[in-house]
Parts: C-alpha cells; structure tokens; sequence
C-alpha cells in the first residue's frame, strides 16, 4: 500500500507542475489515473474510482487521436468504468466502457499491432459483462465476435493464446445458458469446450493460469451435463475440477471457491447415479473450502451453505449443526465487508433464509441455546441494514480508526486477490501466491483476536452469547419466532429458567408469507407506505384495511399467541 501511495503523491505532483499544453501532461494524468485504480481496488474507497476516472478522462482529452498512447488510455478509461459498473451497477458506466474500449481496439489500433488482441479481449470482456445484466443476445454475440479476432490475431506460441481461448469458451458457455434451442446450445457448449481444451493443451502445468483453464473447463462440461443430463460430461466436469484442486496449494485465494465448483460437480452426480459415496466427498470439498481462510468470504459462504444443506439431507444433525455453526461465523464477514451497499441488501433474504433454516435445525435437536444465539445474529444484521445503523466497522473506527483502517485494508487485500503492486505486474507462481495469501489471512486473524479483547468487542464479528442475551428477559419474557419450511417454533427465554420450546405446528411458511403480503398490500392501499401519504383516505380503503387488519390478528392471535400462552 505504501508503494501505490507513493505513486500517487510523485504522479499528483507531476501533474500540478506540468501545464496542459506540455506533451507530458496526458502521460502523467494517466498514470495518476492508473494508481488512484489501483488503490480503490485494494481499498475500495469510491473517491479513489472517480478520481482515477477523471484523471484519466483528462488524458483522453488531451491526446490527439493520430498519438501511439492514445489506445492506451482509452482502454484503461473503459476498464475504470467498467469497474466501477461492477460496484455500483449503473448502466451508464459499462456503456461508457464499450465505447472507448471499441474506439481503442477497433478505430486506433490497425490488426498488425501488438496490442489488438488485448484491447480486443477487454472490449469482450465488457460485453460480457453488459450481457450479464441486460440478458441481450447480441451483446454475447459481439463478446464472442471480437474475441475470435483476439484469438485469431495471436499466434500458436503465444503467451496470451491460451488466456484468449480459455475467454472465448467462457463467452460461448454465457451464449449456451442463454439460448433456448437445443441446436444451437449444442453448438456453443462444443465450441466453448473446444477452446477450452485448447487453452488447457496450451498451458504447461507448472503455469499460474493451468488451473484457472482447467476450471473455466470443468465448469463447461458441468453446464453441459445440466442441460443434457449426459453421465461423460460430469465425470469430465469431476476430473476438470480435481485437478484445479490438485494444482492449488492449500492457502491460495481461488481454493474455496474452486473446491466448492468441485462439491458442486459432485452433488450433481449424485444427483444422476443416487451414490451415497459423491454426498461424503461432496461435503468434504465443501468443509475443505470454508477452512481455506485465505479465499474471500463469499466463496467460503457458498461452500458452507452448501455443506449445511447437504448435511441437514442426507447426514445425521450433528454434522449439520457443525456445518451451519461455520454459516453463522462467515456470515458477518460476507454482510458487512467488500460489499456494496446493493449488493448488502440482495443478501439480506438469501441470509434471512439460511438464519432460519440454521435455527430450525438446532431446534429440532434441542439446542436451543444455539438456536437463540443465531436467531438473534441475523435479526441484528437484518435491521442494522434497513435501518441503517452503525456496523461494528463504524463502531471499531470510532474506538481505535487504525486497527479498523488496516483490518479493512486486510480485508480488501484478500477479496481483490491483490498482487504486490508494480510498474509491470509480474506473474507469480501459486505457490508463491499461497504464501502471501496465508500471510494475510494470518495477520487477519491476529488482528481480530486484539480487536475482541477491547472492552466491549468480545463478539466482534460473530454471533453474541446467550449470557450476553439473556439479559432482555430481566422483566419479563422475551419470546423469539422462527418461521422455516419444515415448521415453526417459539423459543420464550425467561428471567430464571430454561428456555422453552412451544412448537407451532398450524404455522406454516406459506402462512405466514400470506400475512405478510396481505398486510404490505392494506398498508399500500391506504397510502401508508407512500412517500406523501394521502391526506384523505377513501373510508372505504380505511374500513377494509380495518377489516383485514384484524383478521391477521385473529389469525396470530389463534395460531402464535394463543399457544405460546
């Protein structure tokens, strides 16, 4: 961080001492540009996006159109944008980003250049990317259209030809799930795992890339085997994916989320042939891949989740409960670190969910205790998000902002999977990778460990105690509602005794999805939940919502109160 903090001083400085006539001046906004970019993917702070987009808009400017670094710069505008689309989800910003990416690739740069291919594979990769969120065919079309030409402009030895033909798949695979006529889907998962396979034959094994092809791979013939339910295909997804696995050393930060592809492969043969044997070893690549605390925390997520899912099917509770028991300790790193605030609230339901399935099986086992304990966790994150209130980051930055600032710089240092930053980024072996990987996970667990021996951070990103909770019982009962597809329960915790389990077996989910939509629908119906509301609602609006208002009530009153009483 240092390095890069010393780029953009020396850069900054260099631009306030060059006038903008001076032929210098685009070269040094560019390369300001570059660093600020640089610094908001280690740190994540938007002010560095937007002033790495200005600073290089700039040098844009004022570049003449006939200048050899005017392609340059326009390709790493359209990147700048298109990161920012990523974290910020507006339209514009990748818009933004095929335009200079195609006036960079395509109008400035003749197809004998060095360049083309790379500027040609960016530009895909935007298309790509647009494609993902507007679902338009002709936006992979193109993808794969401009990365035929990257891979047709560079020769069989090249270094870049097997990273071109690993993309071009991945373009195809996009185009195949898109596509709803069996014809052409054949035809585009052929051609992705034919690129594939090529960039993989091209890649000796001691590569740092053999793996990431190898997994672009795995993941084709899987989508093949989804759609076509042809036993080869996953086997081959199986061997694929083993092999990733085999070539990444253990503290890598792609572990998790390629043992957790790996997990998938094998729930989905199981799925096919009904072996127990694929159930065993996919809940082991999944535990394998919530233990590699180097990887970002949304893969270990995935992985646990699945892990917990499985179990609660197919293994005995106890294996459960340990499963979800990991669920609920990623869950904090996952809601309040490394994602945008859309994004934060995307998760919500999806945690919301897992929360409850976790706490139904601890019921169902008489953990109740446990099922406290996360019940309480997720209603805390929940409305910590609607709300907006002060997350524990917020809370440790107003007690010590340095140990916050570097367990955040920690943390954004993992997710991004950050090299060492340099003039020219050099290729570093996966070995070499792993290792400052396990040194940043290490030195983030150090730091958690200081954090929570402050006063007041004992549960510093982790699900508080039932001896810190029971507390809200002093006056008088506290009583926590669990509603999940396999049933609903009441846990009343009292002043002086133990917890109490009163099962409510007339509630369902459905039932209680129904309330809830009801209720949303009468409040919006008289104007309740508008910015403005009505001044005068009709009286029939208020007699109905009346009216319906106190048949949920009786519906509680019937099917919750009553029986916890």
């Amino acid at each position: 961080l240092k390095d890069i903090e010393n780029v953009i001083h020396v850069n900054r400085r260099a631009v306030d001492l060059t006038p903008d006539g001076h032929a210098d001046k685009p070269g040094q906004l560019g390369g300001l540009g570059n660093a600020l970019h640089c610094r908001f993917e280690r740190l994540g702070e938007f002010k560095d996006i937007e002033n790495a987009i200005h600073a290089m808009q700039q040098a844009v400017d004022l570049t003449p159109d006939g200048h050899p670094n005017k392609a340059g710069w326009l390709n790493n505008l359209g990147n700048a944008f298109q990161n920012r689309f990523k974290h910020l989800g507006k339209l514009q910003d990748i818009e933004n980003a095929i335009h200079v990416m195609r006036q960079a690739s395509i109008n400035l740069t003749p197809d004998g250049h060095a360049d083309k291919a790379g500027l040609l594979r960016n530009l895909s990769s935007a298309f790509r990317c647009r494609f993902a969120r507007l679902g338009e065919l002709k936006d992979i079309e193109n993808a794969i259209d401009v990365k035929r030409q990257a891979v047709d402009l560079t020769p069989d030895g090249h270094a870049d030809k097997a990273g071109h033909l690993s993309s071009l798949g991945n373009a195809f695979r996009c185009r195949f799930e898109r596509l709803g006529e069996l014809k052409d889907m054949e035809n585009a998962i052929h051609n992705a795992i034919h690129a594939m396979q090529q960039a993989v034959n091209l890649t000796p094994d001691g590569h740092p890339n053999k793996a990431g092809w190898l997994n672009n791979l795995g993941n084709a013939f899987q989508s093949r085997f989804e759609h076509l339910g042809k036993l080869q295909d996953i086997e081959n997804a199986i061997h694929a994916m083993q092999q990733v696995v085999n070539l990444t050393p253990d503290g890598h930060a792609d572990k998790a989320g390629w043992l957790d592809n790996l997990g998938n492969a094998f729930k989905s043969r199981f799925g096919l042939l009904g072996e127990l044997k694929d159930i065993t070893e996919a809940t082991v690549a999944y535990k394998q891949a919530t233990e590699n605390t180097s990887s970002a925390p949304l893969p270990r997520y995935s992985a646990a989740c699945h892990w917990a899912i499985l179990c609660s099917k197919y293994q005995d509770p106890s294996s459960a409960l340990d499963a979800y028991t990991v669920v609920l300790e990623i869950i904090p790193q996952v809601v309040w670190f490394g994602q945008t605030v859309h994004r934060r609230y995307e998760e919500l339901l999806k945690i919301g969910r897992t929360i409850n399935a976790a706490a139904a099986m601890a019921i169902s086992v008489g953990d109740f205790t446990r099922a406290v304990e996360w019940l309480e966790e997720g209603r805390s994150i929940v409305w910590k998000q609607i709300l907006q209130l002060r997350t524990p980051l917020d809370e440790l930055q107003q007690q010590d902002s340095d140990l916050a600032d570097e367990l955040l710089t920690l943390d954004n240092a993992g997710t991004s999977n950050f090299q060492s930053f340099d003039l020219e980024i050099k290729h570093k072996s996966a070995e070499e990778e792993a290792q400052n990987h396990r040194k940043l996970a290490a030195r983030y667990e150090e730091l958690l460990q200081h954090i929570r021996e402050l006063d007041g951070f004992g549960s510093f990103l982790r699900p508080k105690k039932f001896s810190e909770l029971a507390p809200a019982a002093r006056n008088g009962p506290v009583i926590i509602i669990n509603v999940h597809d396999s049933g609903c329960d009441a846990l009343v915790v009292c002043p002086s005794t133990d917890i109490i389990h009163v099962p409510l077996p007339m509630v369902s989910s459905g039932v209680a999805a129904k309330m809830h939509s009801d209720l949303v629908s009468f409040l919006k119906m008289c104007g309740v939940r508008d910015c403005k509301p009505r001044q005068n609602p009709m009286n029939h609006d208020v007699n109905t919502f009346s009216l319906n208002f106190c048949e949920i009530l009786h519906i509680l009153w019937l099917l919750v109160a009553k029986p916890i009483l």
